[in-house]
């Protein structure tokens, strides 16, 4: 792109295309396990912010785990243990859900959370699970209808809930069931419940951060979601069409006209099943003019 007249890449561009390489080889790991959640969603906040220093704020997390692990006695089990943590965090710390502000980006970007002490709740479940991975306690996402949960699952002892937005709420699977049929008016499915891959919970943060620059109005900031978007969904998630779709047509408005015949030369080549590419050709015979 940079060798066209047409258009000429400047450093936010340049800035978008090195975080954008570093998600994708993020995700890239080949077991989700491996995936490293907290350094991922730092780099979806350095969408934002180029200025944001990410191995400053690792070095704050290990910190915040180490403080809890002082507190922490050989002899408790992993209920006990969790209980430290959460009275670090939510007591003494003060973390709690955004309830002022709900949708403002900041809530999404988890330096933010960590400085500001609050956000949404994927971005707060973010944090505690990259605690509790510190303090070798399994606790993983579940990402229900309208609200981001998790759930603590000791060795040999009963799963447990817990909602991070209230301050570590235990929820019993009816409180869980009345909370998303609140937040998105239907019910979980017992899919719902299962552990969310780190690779989802990238996809779901960036989702989030999407919607709200969409619903705002503001094509810059969806764009760059959008191009975070497409780094993290897998190349076999049919989403990858529909996000390729909608990139191009945001490239083309800003004047990346051969970016957005890429795309759509793409979604051509790679022949969808049960996709009608008419329209597709016919954006494509428009852009490239």
């Amino acid at each position: 792109e940079s060798g066209r007249a047409e258009y000429v890449l400047g450093n936010h561009e340049i800035h978008l295309i090195s975080v954008c390489d570093e998600l994708r080889n993020i995700v890239s790991r080949p077991e989700d396990s491996k995936i490293d959640l907290l350094r991922g969603a730092l780099w979806i906040a350095k969408l934002d912010n180029s200025e944001l220093n990410i191995d400053s704020y690792l070095q704050t997390i290990d910190s915040m785990a180490k403080a809890v692990r002082k507190r922490i006695k050989p002899t408790m089990e992993p209920s006990e243990k969790l209980a430290t943590l959460d009275r670090y965090l939510f007591r003494e710390n003060g973390y709690h859900g955004s309830r002022t502000d709900y949708y403002h980006e900041a809530n999404s970007h988890l330096d933010r959370v960590i400085d500001d002490r609050e956000g949404l709740p994927i971005t707060l479940s973010v944090l505690y699970i990259s605690l509790a991975q510190r303090l070798d306690l399994k606790v993983v996402g579940v990402g229900l209808p309208g609200h981001f949960v998790v759930r603590h699952e000791p060795p040999g002892k009963a799963p447990q809930l817990i909602d991070v937005f209230d301050r570590g709420q235990r929820l019993s699977q009816n409180q869980a069931n009345v909370l998303a049929f609140r937040m998105a008016g239907r019910p979980p499915v017992d899919d719902d419940f299962k552990a969310a891959t780190h690779r989802s919970i990238l996809i779901r943060m960036l989702t989030n951060l999407f919607g709200v620059a969409q619903s705002k109005q503001e094509p810059e900031a969806t764009l760059r979601y959008l191009e975070g978007l497409v780094a993290v969904v897998p190349e076999s998630d049919r989403d990858l069409f529909r996000l390729r779709g909608q990139r191009a047509v945001l490239r083309h408005q800003q004047g990346r006209k051969r970016a957005a015949v890429e795309d759509l030369d793409w979604i051509l080549e790679q022949q969808p099943e049960g996709l009608d590419l008419s329209p597709i050709r016919s954006m494509r015979e428009m852009f490239a003019k």
